[in-house]
């Protein structure tokens, strides 16, 4: 018998235009939720309004702000908790600022998690144009301490996203390589494109493997006395 008796709503807000990406995003989230015996937890995805393809610019970044903030603020009173589902958290510091811990990033909860797990982290993404906000991303964070770098294969987001099968052995590649150089014990998976990579990738390189998804979805129910010891991520 499940432990969580309580529903609780969770809502996952993809900032892009992807709906693809949402389908695999809810996917996973309710995968991990049934493998953890918590079916009274229920779980939506939607799209923001904000015409960006895909997050790579300071301007989409902006752009995509503004379409997640409007979004939860239209609907902030029907869920329990809302998950920007994107590892740049566009709209995070000002939706956390309004509704404190009802909110939740897919970055900011991958990243605290493979800081608090290990005494050096990286961050796994697929392309080379995202690296430099990543590294932003972490010193805002204040999380660099630990912190040994980006690893990167050089992409296209099309590639990534709808090759990435093909992908594989490149980035479990370029992960080894990295990890044996650099001792790195945790790797946060840094987007959209390694949904559901996690378990395979941590089996592989033999470390602890993060998906930003499921950080977050443990950031939203880990409060939760009744359920934080049945989730295991």
């Amino acid at each position: 018998m499940c432990p969580f008796v309580k529903i609780m709503k969770i809502l996952l807000v993809n900032p892009n235009e992807n709906k693809i990406i949402s389908q695999n995003f809810l996917q996973r989230a309710k995968y991990l939720l049934k493998k953890q015996c918590l079916e009274n937890i229920e779980v939506h995805a939607v799209n923001a309004s904000s015409n960006v393809a895909v997050i790579i610019t300071d301007a989409d970044v902006k752009t995509a702000e503004a379409a997640v903030i409007k979004l939860v603020d239209d609907c902030i009173d029907k869920y329990d908790n809302i998950i920007i589902s994107a590892f740049s958290d566009p709209g995070l510091t000002a939706l956390k600022k309004k509704y404190s811990e009802k909110i939740h990033g897919m970055g900011y909860a991958s990243i605290d998690m493979a800081y608090r797990m290990s005494r050096h982290f990286a961050i796994m993404t697929g392309q080379l144009s995202i690296v430099d906000n990543i590294y932003r991303q972490v010193k805002e964070y204040n999380m660099g301490g630990h912190f040994d770098g980006v690893i990167s294969i050089d992409r296209t987001y099309e590639e990534t996203l709808y090759n990435k099968e093909a992908l594989y052995e490149i980035y479990h590649n370029t992960a080894k390589e990295f990890i044996n150089k650099h001792g790195t014990e945790v790797i946060a998976l840094g987007g959209a494109v390694f949904t559901g990579w996690s378990e395979r990738l941590s089996e592989h390189l033999g470390i602890k493997v993060i998906e930003g998804l499921d950080a977050a979805l443990y950031s939203c129910i880990c409060h939760e006395p009744d359920v934080r010891s049945a989730i295991k991520i």
